[in-house]
């Protein structure tokens, strides 16, 4: 949090790009999950919202062992999904997915087939 910034609109696209390069360039899993949930809160918190990114960016970090990025899935499906079963499954779906090793495309992928009610499993 930086004082100096409340207020200011945010470039998304360049704060993901750095998240991104940050992730890359990371020693160690648990550096590359802190980046990914930062992925995950810029697509969901920072207008336009893209939750299907958000999604998976926090899947896979949560796949990395970051329990807050865990969280954060769980809340986000809970915001996004009337169902609460259908959230949880996705929840499940996603987390089997990437800790697969699939990836931030992959279940992509799977958040849209949700979305345009295509029936999907954790195998997709």
């Amino acid at each position: 949090y930086d004082s100096k910034t409340e207020g200011v609109p945010r470039d998304r696209t360049r704060a993901v790009v750095g998240y991104e390069r940050a992730r890359e360039l990371a020693a160690d899993d648990a550096t590359r999950a802190r980046c990914l949930n930062w992925i995950g809160l810029e697509w969901s918190e920072v207008e336009p919202h893209d939750y299907a990114r958000a999604d998976a960016a926090f899947a896979e970090a949560a796949a990395l062992g970051d329990r807050y990025a865990a969280r954060n899935l769980a809340l986000m499906l809970k915001k996004t999904h009337a169902d609460a079963a259908d959230a949880q499954r996705r929840v499940t779906e996603l987390l089997t997915i990437a800790a697969r090793g699939g990836s931030v495309a992959s279940m992509r992928d799977l958040a849209e087939r949700h979305e345009s009610g295509v029936g999907c499993n954790a195998d997709a």
